[in-house]
């Protein structure tokens, strides 16, 4: 309360004031004082209120609060906190000295370095993630945030304020995602992410190496600049139509690096689905399988063509004589078959060796490929015997038989001319001999299924020995 006293000087001239005239001035005053209390009581309620709702919604969000005194140097922290780092209620709670400490020793060097720019007002706000060490001696990865609440008039900070946050699984997602890009980039397998519309937007390291393409030059291109054009297209028809289904598509394709060669490789192609499901990219993973196709095709060719001379072989053979009485049977063509034998060849070998023999055989293969059509089959049957199977000859048989019988004696007068063959002599020059050698010939046409392949082929060879017993270099037909 005021009370105001005036001297009776200042009524000089005047009516002296009244008792009720004062009366009403110091209770006026008593009012007027009574009304700013209310207000201050008022505003510091709402102030109180609001700190309320500020922390309240803080701690709602999950965040612990710390309040950092800087002149005594001590810490008082929220409910929420306390149970992040495993203190209880009543705890004394480390001072910043021991704080520091608290934190990770790889981290710790950048936490201060943050704190203290801003501090300095190099930074206009403070926000550092760190692994703090709990009660229980593990480390949690937090994020802190906070505000200098007070300065003095050196404008040093007295008080901060602030929030730690729990992103230790945003920690272990992000090492995750580190540890799968490692993986990815230094993986043996290439690796493409293409968006919806099949436009690149990511390779690895192995693509590049693999197709000779870099990332800048692939990246927003479509993955068909790898194709060969060798591929039937129903095969690229049946990939996409699987991966619009939501399918994986697996697969072999044979593709065209940057500079022109071919490169077979084994894809997984998978679309990538947000949470809707709707798909939003495509990642393909891919392995170069050329030098596997190879060896498969090395190791096919040895099954099934002779290894010297590089013809079909008895296995082979069994494969195209049945292809070729199917066609027969087919068009109404009749087909042939000649079972020929080498004369004087044993003595070849017995003289020079079977080296030497070796070289006449794949002259000799070379010499019956040069007289048939591509349509038509040269086989070796085994040793020094060789089958020709002539497919599409006519649909009249002396016509086919005359035919085959024009082919037979081409092969014939074709072996029969001098093989100049090269004899390797250690220390010496090499010194080249002329061999003559003819074939005896058993023929044998027929038409779609008249017999059975076991038939035909014995047919041949029976009628093969009779021309050998005639005298050899003979032509025989089978009757």
């Amino acid at each position: 309360m005021i009370l105001l006293i005036v001297p009776a000087s200042c009524f000089a001239g005047t009516i002296a004031p009244s008792f009720n005239m004062v009366s009403t001035l110091t209770f006026g005053m008593m009012g007027l004082m009574m009304a700013f209390s209310f207000y201050l009581v008022r505003e510091n309620r709402k102030l109180k209120e609001s700190e309320f709702r500020w922390r309240f919604a803080v701690e709602g969000s999950g965040e612990g609060i710390w309040d950092w005194n800087l002149q005594t140097n001590t810490y008082h922290c929220s409910k929420r906190w306390k149970e992040m780092f495993g203190y209880g209620d009543d705890e004394t709670l480390p001072t910043h000295a021991e704080w520091l400490n608290l934190i990770h020793p790889n981290d710790r060097e950048n936490a201060e370095k943050i704190l203290q720019a801003y501090f300095d007002g190099s930074l206009d706000h403070y926000r550092v993630e760190y692994r703090l060490r709990k009660k229980d001696n593990s480390y949690q990865w937090i994020l802190s945030r906070g505000i200098v609440a007070s300065r003095n008039k050196d404008n040093s900070p007295l008080r901060m304020l602030g929030t730690h946050t729990d992103i230790s699984k945003r920690k272990q997602s992000e090492e995750m995602l580190r540890k799968l890009f490692t993986a990815v980039e230094q993986s043996s397998t290439s690796v493409i992410i293409t968006d919806i519309d099949a436009q690149v937007e990511y390779v690895n390291p192995r693509f590049s190496e693999i197709t000779g393409y870099s990332a800048d030059e692939i990246v927003r291109q479509n993955p068909r600049i790898l194709q060969s054009g060798l591929m039937p297209q129903e095969i690229y028809s049946d990939m996409w139509k699987q991966l619009a289904s939501g399918l994986t598509w697996k697969g072999e394709l044979y593709n065209k690096r940057k500079n022109g060669e071919h490169y077979w490789e084994e894809a997984h192609i998978a679309p990538v689905k947000n949470e809707e499901g709707i798909a939003t990219h495509y990642v393909a993973v891919k392995t170069d399988i050329t030098k596997r196709k190879n060896m498969e095709d090395q190791v096919q060719h040895m099954a099934f063509f002779d290894c010297l001379t590089k013809l079909p072989n008895r296995r082979l053979l069994g494969d195209r004589l049945a292809l070729s009485m199917a066609s027969s049977k087919r068009t109404g063509c009749y087909s042939a078959l000649m079972f020929l034998d080498l004369d004087n060849f044993k003595s070849l070998n017995d003289t020079y060796g079977h080296g030497i023999g070796d070289l006449l055989l794949i002259e000799v293969a070379e010499r019956l490929k040069s007289c048939v059509r591509e349509i038509d089959t040269v086989a070796r049957f085994g040793g020094d015997e060789f089958i020709v199977i002539l497919n599409d000859l006519n649909k009249d048989k002396m016509q086919s038989i005359s035919q085959a019988k024009n082919i037979a004696e081409k092969i014939r007068s074709l072996l029969s001319k001098p093989y100049l063959l090269s004899i390797p002599k250690e220390g010496f020059a090499d010194s080249t001999i002329s061999y003559h050698c003819t074939a005896s010939v058993g023929i044998v046409v027929w038409l779609g299924y008249e017999a059975t392949r076991d038939d035909i082929l014995k047919w041949a060879d029976d009628t093969m020995y009779k021309a050998k017993e005639n005298g050899r270099n003979q032509i025989l037909f089978y009757t």
